[in-house]
């Protein structure tokens, strides 16, 4: 359960925390400041929206100084501007060798933290696959895999005559997994691989899903699945080839417009 307090000599009484709490922990009390509902604090879901919006300082969640939080400092970013990050992104299929720094890597995953979560069960974890052996090993786990199948037997096939159609040749691969039972953890896992995609294009990294390996994931292939070795109950649900680019794209392709039902 989660420690809340009010501070008196901050608040200013302006009902911020009541209108803003999604579950409800916060009422008026006589004296107009906010009081904290015991029965609904259980339900607190740790999203920080109290501290968030409070412009006083006035709450403290979980010991958590909030003078000492990270100050939004949200600019009007032209629409133009997204729209190019956006329309530029590439899948990516022909890798350099290169190995990306992990500053960045962490710097991306650290960002991807703040992707949506249901209930902000923030259950996402990652695991990343920097090893050039391990990424060997894995490739050929996955090729093993599409040996016993008939629709990706030419996987295999491609694996034995030196051509890498499962990784293209990418240096690393994210792998985005859960074990929560909350309902939301596939949706989860893929926003944040979504979200990891878009931030690695911003700066120049390429990235591709690997549908390839998912796939076989996803069949519970035993030898795959020892190579990951994530902890018990936990299953790799999104995944992303990255790696630095061998070409430069110079144009947008056409895309249809939104096929869209207003009610």
């Amino acid at each position: 359960m989660s420690t809340l307090t009010i501070d008196h000599a901050l608040c200013k009484k302006d009902h911020l925390c009541i209108k803003e709490c999604p579950v409800n922990i916060f009422q008026a009390g006589k004296d107009g400041f906010p009081i904290i509902n015991s029965e609904n604090l259980q339900r607190c879901i740790f999203c920080g929206h109290c501290q968030a919006v409070c412009p006083q300082c006035a709450i403290t969640l979980n010991q958590i100084d909030p003078s000492r939080l990270e100050k939004t400092n949200i600019l009007a970013v032209p629409l133009d501007n997204i729209s190019q990050i956006i329309k530029s992104r590439r899948s990516i299929r022909n890798f350099k060798k290169e190995s990306l720094p992990r500053e960045t890597i962490n710097n991306f995953l650290n960002l991807c933290s703040y992707a949506p979560t249901g209930g902000n069960n923030q259950s996402v974890k990652w695991l990343f696959v920097e090893s050039r052996d391990t990424m060997n090993r894995i490739r050929e786990s996955v090729a093993s895999w599409a040996r016993t199948t008939e629709k990706f037997s030419f996987l295999a096939d491609a694996f034995d005559r030196g051509i890498d159609i499962i990784f293209r040749g990418a240096p690393h691969l994210a792998i985005a997994y859960s074990g929560s039972e909350y309902g939301s953890e596939q949706i989860d896992c893929c926003i944040a691989a979504s979200t990891l995609e878009l931030l690695a294009s911003s700066q120049g990294v390429g990235a591709c899903w690997a549908g390839f390996f998912l796939i076989a994931c996803f069949a519970s292939y035993n030898p795959l699945i020892k190579i990951l070795d994530l902890p018990e109950g936990n299953k790799a649900i999104a995944a992303l080839m990255l790696g630095y680019s061998q070409h430069s794209f110079c144009r947008i392709p056409f895309r249809k417009t939104a096929d869209v039902k207003y009610i």
